[in-house]
């Protein structure tokens, strides 16, 4: 199984461990990595890739244009303080 996440910086070890574990492919990035054009088109391709979408929104300006470009198709599990 393939997961992405977006996600603060603080949760990404805690997440890449836990999916080591488990044997689960894991592609982690946070708000600020998403600044980057680059990074943005990158990750969003990972979206569209994997089986479970992992999201701790922010109030960050990135958010706008990742939920655009969601796959509604794949499971999207929020989290955070308003999910």
């Amino acid at each position: 199984m393939k997961r992405t996440a977006i996600t603060w910086g603080s949760d990404g070890p805690l997440l890449a461990e836990a999916c080591a574990k488990l044997g689960i492919a894991l592609s982690a990035w946070t708000p600020r990595d998403l600044e980057d054009g680059e990074k943005r088109d990158r990750c969003t391709q990972m979206l569209g890739d994997a089986d479970v979408i992992l999201l701790r929104p922010t109030n960050d300006w990135i958010w706008d244009e990742i939920i655009e470009r969601l796959d509604q198709d794949i499971p999207i599990i929020s989290f955070g303080y308003d999910p």
